[in-house]
């Protein structure tokens, strides 16, 4: 459990490493603590409108798209998630993050805030991405993919 701190530090946009089977309820927690606090001293709003899936093939592409998804999130709101991968590796690995972007609704008032995913992801475990990709998006809402590389 992450403490009041931790979590705002989250909203401010730094990556806080969470085990992957317990990425929900980390997100869940993120957004109880952003109500009863709040940033600047302005609301919270936690706002959604499409998922968003970014492969990147290298931790440079993926500082990239961390980049823009920082900039447009406050107009396009979403839930990101950045897949960092490493097809050469031969162990599987998968370590997960989560962080979020905050900014002023260009109406004023409210900060919106989108939630992003990181997975950084290696070796044989690259092939069974799907299994865990797949269960985060939200439901309903459309999809998009951002594939920097060859697929």
């Amino acid at each position: 459990m992450a403490t009041p701190s931790e979590y705002r530090a989250v909203l401010g946009g730094e990556a806080r490493p969470v085990d992957v089977a317990a990425i929900e309820h980390e997100l869940t927690q993120l957004w109880k603590a952003a109500a009863e606090d709040t940033l600047e001293g302005e609301p919270v709003v936690r706002a959604c409108v499409f998922n968003l899936v970014a492969y990147a093939p290298s931790r440079e592409i993926a500082d990239h798209i961390n980049e823009v998804i920082s900039q447009v999130s406050g107009r396009h709101p979403s839930r990101s998630i950045v897949i960092v991968a490493g097809r050469g590796a031969r162990s599987a690995q998968l370590r997960a993050s989560i962080s979020a972007h905050c900014q002023i609704a260009p109406e004023g008032g409210k900060q919106v805030c989108n939630e992003q995913i990181t997975l950084h992801v290696s070796g044989p475990a690259v092939d069974e991405l799907h299994g865990t990709v797949l269960p985060l998006l939200v439901p309903d809402l459309p999809v998009f993919l951002w594939w920097h590389g060859q697929p």
